[in-house]
């Protein structure tokens, strides 16, 4: 069967999406692609998981929409936390926790990559004069990782970049509080909210 086609439903939600690509021209073979929206305050849409691996062909282009759909349900169900955890507006505890979790687990599994880089995109205006700490750990993300080895290094290559970011929030975070310090009174409950993201960024980093 010919043509592009696309299957799409509300899913605990989320806004799903399967649908079918054809692999090129001069052959009927589509790949099953799976899609995770969720649609924001704003209506827009974010793309919380995209998926299509060129193992997944078929010759039938409804039947790799079907399929994609399918995956994309078992993606909300497996992998995907409560679609509220979006909504959650981003701030540099939360960065920082993210950029925690894809140092420790890169090697053991694929670190949603739209979240990682939500959260690098905020440190990147958090940080101003040290946004090159961000670019690096950006750029350690990338290059291929076919085996435990290549893992491993990359894995290395995250942890040393994490730690710069993270010493470089702690100092951000302290300077801030002494300068709100000056007026304590009148300041105390943004002190407290820095106190709260301060603890959070500066746990230690998993082995």
């Amino acid at each position: 069967m010919f043509g592009h086609v696309r299957l799409e439903r509300s899913y605990k939600g989320y806004l799903i999406e399967g649908s079918s690509e054809s692999v090129g021209p001069g052959t009927d073979l589509h790949f099953a692609t799976a899609t995770v929206l969720l649609k924001k305050t704003d209506v827009s849409l974010l793309r919380v998981d995209h998926f299509q691996n060129p193992l997944l062909t078929y010759d039938d282009a409804n039947l790799a929409a079907w399929f994609g759909l399918g995956i994309a349900e078992i993606t909300v169900d497996r992998c995907l936390p409560p679609p509220g955890y979006y909504l959650i507006p981003m701030d540099v505890a939360r960065a920082v926790q993210i950029l925690r979790r894809g140092a420790e687990d890169h090697d053991k599994r694929e670190i949603r990559k739209p979240e990682l880089y939500d959260g690098l995109a905020f440190l990147e205006q958090y940080f101003v004069k040290k946004s090159w700490l961000v670019r690096r750990y950006r750029n350690a993300l990338r290059g291929d990782t076919r085996n435990r080895r290549e893992k491993m290094e990359q894995r290395e290559k995250l942890r040393i970049r994490f730690r710069g970011i993270q010493q470089a929030c702690v100092d951000l975070i302290v300077s801030k509080m002494n300068e709100l310090a000056r007026e304590y009174r009148k300041n105390k409950p943004a002190i407290d909210e820095l106190r709260k993201q301060l603890a959070v960024v500066r746990r230690r980093i998993g082995k």
